[in-house]
């Protein structure tokens, strides 16, 4: 794991800050004495995380630009370095990166939206993975829409919303994906010697909602 020798200041000041909240050898403020002041903290941190998850998008956008992985220790891309140094999975280094590039034009409006926090890092996902699938000629009127409702609805509002964009924009696809789905399902039910049966299997979204 890289582990640098010093951070920013102003990092480090706010690191250090919001890990005494939770040092049960420091003075902290939780928790906190009454309902409201519980919840306020539970939204309050929300808020933190996805302010820090806007932030994070930032530093990846220009440390990819950049190419700091490659010039620093020789990995072969940011996801790359983000699994090796960081510990990322390769699904969420993947990502992140994908999202990063995504705020430099297309995913410019979200993202300030969650540096604003008026949406959250899960809406800003399931928005980019809704409107990759768009043709390239409607998606920035996609992210437009989906980022309005996004700043009201919940996120799997927001997926539900984006599989309706995309079946507009593009039936021939969505029905060609469905289909191939469709064709990919199966069900195994395996009992085994203490009586217990093992589950396994991929549904389609019609199949999974049945379920």
């Amino acid at each position: 794991m890289f582990r640098p020798d010093s951070l920013p200041t102003p990092l480090a000041a706010v690191l250090e800050q919001v890990r005494d909240w939770t040092d049960p050898g420091a003075s902290s403020p939780l928790p906190a004495g009454s309902p409201e002041e519980r919840a306020a903290w539970v939204a309050g941190l929300q808020q933190l995380r996805d302010a820090v998850d806007a932030t994070m998008l930032s530093a990846v956008a220009a440390f990819d630009a950049a190419g700091d992985g490659e010039v620093l220790h020789g990995a072969a891309s940011t996801p790359s370095w983000l699994r090796g140094a960081l510990g990322l999975a390769p699904g969420d280094a993947a990502e992140r990166v994908r999202l990063a590039r995504g705020t430099r034009d297309l995913l410019d409006e979200p993202a300030e939206r969650l540096r604003e926090g008026s949406i959250t890092y899960d809406h800003l996902r399931s928005i980019e993975r809704a409107v990759r699938h768009v043709p390239a000629a409607q998606q920035g009127e996609a992210v437009a829409l989906l980022s309005d409702l996004a700043g009201s609805a919940s996120v799997a509002d927001v997926r539900t919303a984006g599989r309706q964009l995309r079946l507009v924009a593009d039936p021939d696809g969505t029905l060609a994906e469905c289909e191939q789905q469709f064709d990919r399902r199966y069900l195994t039910l395996a009992p085994r010697l203490d009586g217990i049966t093992a589950l396994d299997g991929l549904l389609d979204s019609e199949s999974a909602a049945l379920l």
